[in-house]
């Protein structure tokens, strides 16, 4: 049975057929393909519009047939109606569309041959679990809306640091006032909580942390998701969407915890890799100064991703990050 109403917008009759496959690889998913004027029309009539759960608009929907404007224009005219319901934009242009719509526009954009797969339409079902798990907590406190994110212990309080002034009393009841939207609370999570090292570190972060090389840490998850601490990788809400994110506070309890079984002292964290879980060739190496254990990443120039392991002195702040999320840096002079 279908769990969840999406609407699909589309000025391609040919692409009705992609909707109905979304249906056929996720079941709970229930597709309803209009046309933009019928969409339109629609809107205007408020008809059943309570019932969709997510919206996917073509980015050009003035290709076939006489609507004149663009899926811009439709994102608009949808959001006002339904402010409550992600918009998702997709396009066989995608990176096009990426360089154009801003996340005020849409929450997610796709190519539109992943909307024709398994992984797809997975993920879209994944997306509406976590926009339900946020709406279920609507009113409930800050604690509540924190379990989302099913941080261990120690995470606790920096999570509370961070959290969005508007969301410091949990999610508030109405949907209409600062504080209240589940759409901006998922993009805080999605594009700024997950995205962003601080209580939370990628593959990259984490093994530069520990002193190992990117490729070598898969090599040592179970290691660390292992101790007594428990599972150290985050699996809260929209983890699916992003590559695997680890808790740095379990990183560090984890590795203390291997230290004391093994009866290694613990020095740096960032000697972790060679002296606690004995890695001798994969250690990570600084890509300015060319020693070893370089202790944060940095970007090559201002605008890019950090992802080059350089040693603090190696590196400078471009600009600080509030609360617990790391400084962003560049560093000095890659190699």
């Amino acid at each position: 049975m279908s769990e969840y109403t999406i609407w699909w917008i589309d000025d391609s009759e040919d692409r009705a057929k992609d909707a109905d496959r979304l249906s056929d690889f996720a079941p709970e998913l229930s597709v309803q393909f209009s046309g933009p004027s019928e969409a339109v029309d629609r809107l205007d009539e408020a008809d059943n519009l309570s019932e969709v759960d997510l919206v996917l608009i073509d980015w050009k929907l003035n290709e076939h047939g006489d609507f004149l404007g663009k899926g811009l224009t439709m994102a608009g005219k949808v959001s006002e109606e339904l402010p409550e319901t992600p918009l998702y934009g997709f396009s066989s242009e995608v990176s096009e569309l990426r360089a154009t719509a801003t996340r005020e526009q849409f929450e997610e954009t796709y190519d539109v041959s992943e909307l024709q797969s398994k992984e797809g339409a997975l993920n879209i079902k994944l997306d509406l679990d976590s926009y339900t798990e946020i709406k279920n907590v609507r009113g409930e406190g800050l604690q509540e809306l924190i379990k989302l994110l099913d941080p261990p212990e120690a995470a606790i309080e920096d999570l509370k640091s961070i959290i969005p002034r508007e969301y410091t009393d949990g999610l508030k009841s109405d949907p209409k006032i600062n504080g209240g939207s589940i759409i901006e609370f998922g993009e805080w999570v999605r594009n700024r909580f997950l995205e962003t090292p601080g209580p939370l570190w990628d593959d990259d972060w984490t093994a530069t942390k520990i002193g190992l090389q990117p490729d070598a840490l898969s090599g040592y998850t179970d290691e660390l998701n292992g101790t007594k601490h428990g599972d150290a990788t985050y699996s809260g809400i929209f983890s699916h969407r992003k590559s695997r994110r680890w808790w740095s506070t379990q990183v560090i309890d984890a590795v203390v915890a291997l230290a004391k079984n093994r009866d290694v002292r613990l020095g740096e964290l960032t000697t972790v890799g060679e002296v606690v879980l004995g890695e001798s060739e994969k250690i990570s190496v600084c890509e300015v100064c060319g020693e070893d254990y370089p202790d944060i990443l940095a970007a090559g120039r201002d605008g890019e991703d950090a992802d080059a392991p350089v040693h603090l002195g190696c590196s400078h702040i471009h600009h600080t990050r509030e609360g617990t999320f790391e400084d962003y840096r560049i560093a000095d002079r890659l190699k």
